[in-house]
Protein backbone atom coordinates (compact mmCIF):
# COMPACT_ATOMS: atom_id res chain seq x y z
CA UNK A 1 0.00 0.00 0.00
CA UNK A 2 1.45 3.33 -0.88
CA UNK A 3 1.94 5.71 1.95
CA UNK A 4 -0.79 8.20 0.48
CA UNK A 5 -2.84 5.35 1.08
CA UNK A 6 -2.36 4.59 4.36
CA UNK A 7 -2.39 8.20 5.56
CA UNK A 8 -5.91 8.56 3.84
CA UNK A 9 -7.01 5.36 5.65
CA UNK A 10 -5.70 6.86 8.56
CA UNK A 11 -7.30 9.89 8.28
CA UNK A 12 -10.86 8.44 7.63
CA UNK A 13 -10.69 6.37 10.60
CA UNK A 14 -10.38 9.24 12.64
CA UNK A 15 -13.85 9.98 11.64
CA UNK A 16 -14.47 6.82 13.21
CA UNK A 17 -16.47 6.49 16.31
CA UNK A 18 -14.01 4.06 19.31
CA UNK A 19 -17.71 1.79 18.61
CA UNK A 20 -17.05 1.67 14.84
CA UNK A 21 -13.35 0.88 14.99
CA UNK A 22 -14.34 -2.10 17.34
CA UNK A 23 -16.39 -3.65 14.92
CA UNK A 24 -14.29 -3.43 12.35
CA UNK A 25 -11.36 -5.07 14.86
CA UNK A 26 -14.10 -7.62 15.59
CA UNK A 27 -15.16 -8.66 12.22
CA UNK A 28 -10.93 -9.13 11.55
CA UNK A 29 -10.82 -11.48 14.92
CA UNK A 30 -13.64 -13.49 13.42
CA UNK A 31 -11.51 -14.07 10.50
CA UNK A 32 -10.16 -16.85 12.51
CA UNK A 33 -13.50 -18.26 12.74
CA UNK A 34 -15.61 -17.82 10.00
CA UNK A 35 -14.77 -17.52 6.21
CA UNK A 36 -16.16 -13.85 6.28
CA UNK A 37 -18.09 -11.04 7.84
CA UNK A 38 -20.40 -9.14 6.60
CA UNK A 39 -19.91 -5.23 7.91
CA UNK A 40 -23.49 -2.95 7.01
CA UNK A 41 -23.63 0.80 7.16
CA UNK A 42 -25.42 3.40 5.39
CA UNK A 43 -24.46 5.40 2.36
CA UNK A 44 -22.52 7.98 3.20
CA UNK A 45 -21.44 7.20 6.28
CA UNK A 46 -18.08 7.16 7.94
CA UNK A 47 -17.63 3.72 7.89
CA UNK A 48 -18.99 3.48 4.31
CA UNK A 49 -16.34 6.41 3.04
CA UNK A 50 -13.44 4.68 5.06
CA UNK A 51 -14.61 0.74 3.51
CA UNK A 52 -15.13 2.07 0.25
CA UNK A 53 -11.75 3.49 -0.07
CA UNK A 54 -10.31 0.34 1.72
CA UNK A 55 -12.07 -1.56 -1.15
CA UNK A 56 -10.46 0.37 -4.44
CA UNK A 57 -7.10 -0.58 -2.59
CA UNK A 58 -8.34 -4.23 -2.03
CA UNK A 59 -8.88 -4.26 1.65
CA UNK A 60 -12.35 -5.01 1.36
CA UNK A 61 -14.97 -5.85 -1.24
CA UNK A 62 -18.11 -4.44 -1.67
CA UNK A 63 -21.59 -6.93 -2.03
CA UNK A 64 -25.43 -6.86 -2.60
CA UNK A 65 -26.79 -4.54 -0.56
CA UNK A 66 -29.62 -6.37 2.49
CA UNK A 67 -33.01 -6.78 0.91
CA UNK A 68 -34.52 -4.40 3.67
CA UNK A 69 -36.64 -1.28 3.10
CA UNK A 70 -33.53 1.26 4.57
CA UNK A 71 -30.65 1.71 1.81
CA UNK A 72 -27.58 -0.36 2.80
CA UNK A 73 -24.08 -0.88 1.61
CA UNK A 74 -22.66 -4.34 2.68
CA UNK A 75 -18.54 -4.86 2.37
CA UNK A 76 -16.60 -7.79 3.84
CA UNK A 77 -12.81 -8.07 4.33
CA UNK A 78 -10.55 -9.61 2.46
CA UNK A 79 -8.78 -12.40 3.96
CA UNK A 80 -5.39 -11.51 3.07
CA UNK A 81 -6.19 -7.98 3.83
CA UNK A 82 -6.67 -8.64 7.94
CA UNK A 83 -3.16 -8.01 9.12
CA UNK A 84 -2.90 -4.55 7.54
CA UNK A 85 -6.30 -3.14 8.24
CA UNK A 86 -5.30 -4.66 12.15
CA UNK A 87 -1.65 -2.46 11.12
CA UNK A 88 -4.02 0.30 10.08
CA UNK A 89 -6.26 0.46 13.29
CA UNK A 90 -2.72 0.20 16.07
CA UNK A 91 -1.33 3.14 13.67
CA UNK A 92 -4.78 4.69 14.88
CA UNK A 93 -4.55 4.02 18.25
CA UNK A 94 -1.04 4.80 18.53
CA UNK A 95 -1.83 8.07 17.12
CA UNK A 96 -4.84 8.64 19.79
CA UNK A 97 -2.27 8.05 22.39
CA UNK A 98 0.33 10.39 20.92
CA UNK A 99 -1.89 13.14 20.72
CA UNK A 100 -3.27 12.31 24.56
CA UNK A 101 0.89 12.34 25.59
CA UNK A 102 1.20 15.70 23.59
CA UNK A 103 -1.61 17.62 25.20
CA UNK A 104 -0.91 16.22 28.91
CA UNK A 105 2.43 17.80 28.30
CA UNK A 106 1.40 21.22 26.83
CA UNK A 107 -0.83 21.28 29.83
CA UNK A 108 1.21 20.50 32.51
CA UNK A 109 4.86 21.81 31.45
CA UNK A 110 4.34 25.28 30.03
CA UNK A 111 3.35 26.54 33.35
CA UNK A 112 6.03 25.02 35.36
CA UNK A 113 8.88 26.71 32.91
CA UNK A 114 7.32 30.33 32.78
CA UNK A 115 6.63 30.29 36.49
CA UNK A 116 10.21 29.25 37.21
CA UNK A 117 11.57 31.76 34.59
CA UNK A 118 9.27 34.72 35.88
CA UNK A 119 9.89 34.04 39.48
CA UNK A 120 14.15 34.61 38.47
CA UNK A 121 12.98 37.72 36.12
CA UNK A 122 13.95 35.78 33.18
CA UNK A 123 13.73 37.24 29.71
CA UNK A 124 12.32 34.92 26.37
CA UNK A 125 16.45 34.35 25.86
CA UNK A 126 16.51 32.16 29.32
CA UNK A 127 13.38 30.92 28.40
CA UNK A 128 14.93 29.50 25.07
CA UNK A 129 17.95 28.26 26.51
CA UNK A 130 16.18 26.09 29.24
CA UNK A 131 13.76 24.86 26.18
CA UNK A 132 17.44 24.24 24.41
CA UNK A 133 18.69 22.12 26.95
CA UNK A 134 15.66 20.27 27.73
CA UNK A 135 15.84 19.45 24.21
CA UNK A 136 19.13 18.40 24.12
CA UNK A 137 18.98 16.44 27.32
CA UNK A 138 15.99 14.55 25.72
CA UNK A 139 18.05 14.13 22.41
CA UNK A 140 20.68 12.07 23.94
CA UNK A 141 18.61 9.68 25.90
CA UNK A 142 17.11 9.02 23.33
CA UNK A 143 17.90 9.33 20.02
CA UNK A 144 20.94 7.83 18.37
CA UNK A 145 23.66 10.28 17.61
CA UNK A 146 23.30 10.00 13.84
CA UNK A 147 19.73 10.85 14.06
CA UNK A 148 20.39 14.30 15.82
CA UNK A 149 20.77 16.26 12.65
CA UNK A 150 17.45 14.88 11.72
CA UNK A 151 15.61 15.26 14.86
CA UNK A 152 17.19 19.23 15.16
CA UNK A 153 15.59 20.14 11.52
CA UNK A 154 12.37 18.43 12.30
CA UNK A 155 12.24 20.48 15.59
CA UNK A 156 13.20 23.49 13.65
CA UNK A 157 10.38 22.42 11.24
CA UNK A 158 7.70 22.51 13.92
CA UNK A 159 9.05 26.35 15.21
CA UNK A 160 9.56 27.42 12.24
CA UNK A 161 5.34 26.32 11.39
CA UNK A 162 4.55 27.95 14.93
CA UNK A 163 5.42 31.27 13.41
CA UNK A 164 2.71 31.70 10.98
CA UNK A 165 -1.13 31.71 11.75
CA UNK A 166 -2.20 28.56 9.60
CA UNK A 167 0.98 26.46 11.26
CA UNK A 168 2.35 26.10 7.44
Amino acid sequence: MQTEDRYRLLGLLKSLSAADRSLLQAAIDQLDTAPQTLLTTTPGSSNERLWAAMSTLGLMKPVEPLNVPVASRVYVIEPSAAEEISRLLADNEHGDVMVKIVNDFRERIPPLLTEAVHGSNGTPFDLAMILGCIVESTMRRAIKPELYDEFLAQVAKIASGMRTPNGR
